[in-house]
């Protein structure tokens, strides 16, 4: 057997990128662009990514309903979020929040910005009735605790999180 040595070249360089924006700025960028796509005849997919880039337009960030000032676990929004064993459509987006008595997975699903979810009679259309339908089938996903299981296994969610703590679906 022989040895070889092999020499690894440097073929790339380092350099450092843009300055961040100031905050204003981007907000102020983020919402200009935010009011032109919900004017646009968009697709939910093109909401979809604009909001991958820019979660600050999500609901849901901290913990729904209190001013308990806990950030989302990871400190992170999940996009199109995997339920183990789950095998109907996806939630759009999914936070992970807490406060000292509660844990929370807050489920979003987004619609494209045209679509109509009341006739001009104020019923409910089929879309908006297809669309609550999905939210209670997620209920009833986490309703079972197998599932819940699963579910903290997946996304890490610590054992000091859930122990001793109830869990309400948002």
């Amino acid at each position: 057997m022989t040895s070889q040595l092999f020499v690894l070249q440097k073929t790339y360089e380092i350099k450092s990128g843009p300055p961040s924006p100031r905050a204003q700025d981007y907000i102020d960028t983020a919402k200009l662009a935010w009011d032109k796509l919900l004017e646009s005849s968009c697709e939910e997919k093109e909401v979809q990514l604009f909001l991958e880039r820019n979660p600050m337009f999500l609901p849901g960030a901290w913990t729904p309903g209190t001013k308990s000032g806990h950030s989302p676990l990871h400190l992170a929004v999940i996009s199109q979020p995997e339920l183990p064993g789950f095998d109907a459509r996806k939630p759009d987006f999914m936070w992970i929040s807490m406060h000292s008595s509660i844990w929370y997975p807050t489920l979003i699903e987004i619609e494209r910005p045209s679509e109509k979810l009341f006739k001009a009679s104020g019923e409910p259309t089929a879309h908006f009735y297809h669309a609550r339908n999905q939210l209670a089938q997620w209920r009833a996903w986490f309703a079972d605790y197998r599932n819940v299981s699963h579910f903290t296994k997946a996304y890490g969610i610590p054992d000091w999180m859930v122990t001793g703590r109830q869990m309400k679906v948002h």
